[in-house]
């Protein structure tokens, strides 16, 4: 019996190790990537300066583009030649979109390309036909909607991972993101995680500013395996399962961690990430790498575009040379080698293209 309980005891005990090595937040440190390439950017004279969107992205030959200032919300374009497809979204149609935010859903069913847009004021995720919009097919061209518990605040960056299920974050998130499982109507928001040292997180704990310090992008990763979160005011970033746990932590050898002086943050505090673009291969981070004030100015010119495997591994660094539009709208167009952004200060185009190989 005694025996028993001993290979019973040393067998938990095992168990245990095994699941706190599991459980352990994995820290990659980066240095230097495989490559460094420094890009310049040229104006889409096909497009014209009458569109500042919020929101770009790439899905095969398509080009949209989710302009809340437009009588029509989205507009669509054929690559790689920038043909004018059409445009949709009303917000007065009675299945229209009123100020809709994209964050880059977009995928195909059974030759149906889909795409979903979330309505902050409705706190509704509505997925469309692409096709069908354009045809303007009001009747056809929504598929699919859920509404948001209103518990989620001013949460707008919404993604969609399995069939009835989402997680988001927001300005004023009580954790480090919610997921809400839409069937059984059950909404849990993850416990904001601790980063650097003990001091740092108490002092952030003191002065109340985890919100603040966790402000950030959620991505995922198109076949909903994988989503990746970056922060704006934290060089850090991390890549989560689909359940919501963290596979791994990418933090740069060469970006001190943020310093907190104040009772809140000024704007002469660093900028980092505050966007990503993800792809089957590889996630793409948007590095401000200037202060607030200067992004609030679009008075950024060191702006960093950070390429890394779904392993964790740098790939690339691309350098642009000058600022992106508020945040920070880009869309990659593997296929046709081109990086598109928004550039607020152009009077040709707003929408900019950088060619890379």
């Amino acid at each position: 019996m005694r025996t028993n309980f001993i290979i019973f005891s040393v067998t938990i005990v095992c168990f245990l190790s095994i699941q706190s090595c599991i459980n352990e937040d994995k820290i990659i440190f980066y240095d230097e990537f495989d490559e460094t390439v420094t890009l310049q950017s040229t104006s889409i004279r096909q497009i014209g300066n009458n569109t500042l969107p919020l929101n770009i992205d790439v899905y095969k030959d398509y080009l949209i583009l989710c302009d809340t200032r437009d009588e029509n919300s989205f507009s669509v374009y054929k690559l790689p030649d920038y043909d004018f497809l059409g445009k949709f979204g009303k917000p007065k149609d009675k299945n229209g979109l009123n100020s809709p935010i994209f964050w880059n859903q977009i995928y195909e069913e059974k030759g149906s390309i889909f795409l979903s847009a979330y309505q902050m004021n409705l706190k509704k995720f509505t997925t469309f036909d692409l096709h069908k919009a354009l045809a303007n097919n009001v009747q056809a061209k929504k598929i699919e909607y859920a509404f948001m518990p209103p518990e989620i605040g001013d949460a707008v960056n919404i993604v969609k991972l399995n069939k009835g299920e989402f997680i988001g974050a927001g300005l004023s998130s009580p954790g480090e993101f919610f997921v809400y499982k839409h069937d059984q109507d059950e909404l849990l928001w993850k416990d904001f995680i601790i980063d650097f040292d003990e001091n740092f997180s108490e002092k952030l704990k003191e002065l109340g500013l985890y919100q603040e310090y966790k402000r950030g992008i959620i991505k995922a990763k198109p076949d909903k395996s994988r989503f990746v979160k970056v922060y704006n005011f934290a060089p850090i970033i991390r890549v989560f399962d689909k359940n919501a746990n963290v596979i791994f932590t990418l933090k740069s050898k060469n970006i001190e961690k943020p310093t907190i002086t104040t009772d809140n943050f000024s704007f002469d505090n660093m900028a980092f990430f505050n966007n990503v673009y993800t792809t089957d291969n590889y996630f793409y981070v948007v590095n401000q790498n200037c202060k607030l004030n200067d992004v609030i100015n679009n008075d950024c010119n060191s702006i960093e575009v950070f390429c890394f495997d779904w392993d964790g591994n740098p790939i690339k660094r691309f350098k642009l040379n000058q600022s992106i539009g508020i945040l920070s709208p880009l869309a990659i167009d593997e296929i046709n080698k081109n990086i598109y952004i928004v550039s607020p200060r152009d009077s040709i185009s707003n929408i900019h293209k950088l060619s890379f190989n």
